[in-house]
């Protein structure tokens, strides 16, 4: 069987990736999958497929007979294509071997569909609040293709609002976005956000750079922004905030959206009203009863997609998800200590100096702490010490 299934996945034109139903866990995938997300095989075995695919039954319509799913690729872009798949019985596991066929950028309604059916696999893995919320944003944004997401939240008895998470795509070099977010305070009808706050409702505008924003776009330098959206967070009934997503593109109002804002505020608000709050097992988790060895392939793709939300379940009680990743990239470091991309990736290969994180697109991320470390490195050289020197006496007083 296992040569078979091998011999399969090498020859099929298909996007071919294969699931074990009770986890959800990957067990192998082919080149063509690679060719299409960039997820080479060593790196998704073991991954649960809540990662890699999402479900557009909402998006499915009136259209031709089939499973459509999303793929998210490495970088973090959607794709669409049918699932067609079969079910098999190895050894008492029940596997799917799921072939994505018709691969195809995404439509408003499918990106809206994945927009929503990711961001509740995530509220219901719970979490801490900031980054269930930070999650959220990274959802919102990937599916619904902007390139930049934070959350403002009300200061207790004051008139403004502070970021609380942020979410940037690491194919937009927003650094200095991120960063005159993060120091600016945004006030009651002044700015952006400001604007969206004194309105109560959601916001869109096409091009911010014509828009007064002194707090933060003022202080861009070379970064262009241009569309952007804004909607009030509710908890309790009452406004506890504001999220916004920036493009690099100027971008019409999408109505559709647009009323989608206030079922994604309201969500919000609750995983910040009930941090880290998971709802009891209902039990529809539990695996459907065994099938035949082998089902027919419709059959199959659609279940398969069914059983996606039960493949969430169990690993969202079993473990506590760790925070999102977050950080500046390899180029932002580079750009802000003067210090070539290369070498610093020579420093983190040859010396084990630098353990960055990896976003789950696989880019490097790197603290204030490490950057603040490069940078003492960097005037130990300037007076002459020796880098490995120069390494060790950084190390030691960390």
């Amino acid at each position: 069987m296992e040569q078979t299934t091998t011999r399969f996945l090498e020859r099929s034109s298909d996007a071919i990736v294969v699931i074990r139903l009770a986890d959800g866990a990957v067990l192998g995938s082919n080149e063509a999958f690679f060719a299409v997300t960039g997820h080479p095989h060593h790196e998704l075995v073991g991954r649960h497929v809540g990662d890699l695919l999402v479900s557009l039954r909402a998006a499915q319509g009136d259209g031709p007979v089939g499973a459509p799913v999303g793929l998210w690729t490495r970088a973090g872009e959607l794709r669409c294509g049918q699932l067609s798949a079969l079910v098999v019985d190895v050894g008492g596991q029940r596997h799917s071997v799921c072939a994505i066929h018709e691969v195809r950028d995404p439509t408003p309604v499918e990106r809206r569909s994945a927009a929503r059916e990711r961001c509740a696999r995530i509220v219901a893995a719970g979490g801490s609040p900031l980054a269930v919320a930070t999650s959220v944003l990274r959802a919102l944004g990937e599916s619904l293709r902007w390139e930049f997401g934070a959350l403002w939240l009300t200061a207790p008895a004051s008139r403004t609002m502070r970021c609380a998470a942020v979410w940037r795509s690491p194919l937009a070099d927003l650094v200095s976005l991120e960063e005159a977010s993060r120091q600016s305070t945004a006030r009651f009808g002044v700015g952006l956000v400001g604007r969206a706050w004194r309105d109560r409702r959601a916001v869109w505008v096409s091009n911010a750079m014509l828009e007064p924003d002194p707090e933060r776009l003022d202080q861009l330098g070379g970064e262009l922004v241009y569309g952007w959206f804004g909607f009030p967070v509710w908890a309790a009934g009452e406004l506890v905030g504001i999220a916004e997503f920036f493009s690099r593109e100027v971008r019409e109002p999408d109505e559709d959206i647009l009323r989608m804002t206030e079922q994604l505020g309201g969500l919000l608000g609750a995983v910040l009203e009930h941090a880290g709050r998971r709802p009891e097992s209902t039990g529809a988790a539990s695996e459907p009863e065994a099938p035949e060895i082998v089902r027919g392939a419709s059959q199959a793709a659609a279940e398969t997609v069914a059983t996606m939300a039960a493949w969430e379940a169990p690993v969202a009680a079993a473990t506590d998800p760790s925070p999102i990743p977050t950080g500046l990239t390899l180029k932002a470091v580079s750009r802000r200590t003067g210090i070539p991309a290369a070498t610093l990736r020579t420093w983190e290969r040859r010396y084990q100096f630098l353990r960055p994180e990896r976003s789950s697109s696989g880019y490097r991320l790197y603290g204030e702490q490490e950057v603040a470390r490069i940078l003492k490195v960097k005037q130990l050289l300037h007076q002459g010490v020796r880098i490995g020197e120069a390494m060790a006496t950084v190390a030691r007083a960390s």
